[in-house]
């Protein structure tokens, strides 16, 4: 049996996009996500949207916490209770 499921009490608490120095074609995304549940969850899959100045989405993509999360975050294979994760992703733009 997995973990518990309750996206509304997981929510990215910071997030920002931005270009790699001296490396044009990639960007990074960087993200705080929040389990506001008093229990252990799964991770959730992470959806990232880029919109143009007319908010229309130009790309969507989402990923699996297999590929956003670092090793050590993955191998725990929950989401604690209250607790914070740090996703850094580079993307080839």
């Amino acid at each position: 049996m997995g973990w518990p499921t309750d996206i509304a009490l997981i929510r990215t608490e910071w997030s920002e996009l931005a270009q790699v120095p001296e490396h044009p074609n990639l960007i990074q995304l960087s993200a705080t996500a929040k389990n506001h549940a008093q229990y252990g969850q799964s991770y959730p899959m992470l959806e990232v949207s880029l919109k143009d100045a007319d908010d229309q989405v130009l790309i969507r993509k989402v990923f699996t916490p297999k590929e956003y999360l670092k090793k050590d975050d993955f191998k725990l294979e929950h989401f604690n209770a209250n607790s914070e994760v740090k996703i850094t992703m580079r993307l080839d733009a």
